[in-house]
């Protein structure tokens, strides 16, 4: 498989993840009371955004390391000469690869702002699609 060809096939599962995203908020909509926990939700907006940034490096026909560490992941991408300074804020979604799969979220925390998560994985799911060109 190419380098693009691999980077479009992440490009779609990422694809997959926002529609998660899409799905869970059209299911709890305006209520306060969410059917899908946060650790949830932000499971699969941290997965939808490593994803995406993973098919940018592969696009570039670089190698991603294996990490679920976005910052790592925007490194990688500094390095090779990108701007990702924008994308910063994705960064906070790193605690839900890992270790909100396994322990809840802190009660006392503020609640995740879903709708700017879908913006930010939204916005970086189109600049990455825009570079290496639709999925067939």
């Amino acid at each position: 498989m190419s380098d693009l060809d691999h980077a479009r096939s992440l490009l779609r599962m990422a694809q997959s993840d926002l529609n998660a995203l899409r799905g869970m908020m059209a299911l709890v909509g305006d209520s306060e009371s969410a059917c899908f926990s946060d650790e949830v939700f932000g499971f699969h907006a941290q997965q939808a955004a490593e994803k995406c940034l993973k098919a940018w490096i592969a696009g570039l026909g670089r190698r991603y390391p294996r990490t679920h560490d976005l910052m790592s992941l925007l490194e990688e991408l500094t390095r090779a000469g990108e701007e990702t300074t924008t994308l910063e804020g994705l960064i906070d979604l790193n605690p839900f690869a890992v270790e909100y799969r396994y322990e809840l979220l802190d009660p006392d925390d503020d609640d995740l702002d879903r709708s700017e998560f879908i913006s930010q994985v939204q916005t970086l799911f189109d600049r990455v699609s825009i570079r290496i060109g639709p999925t067939p």
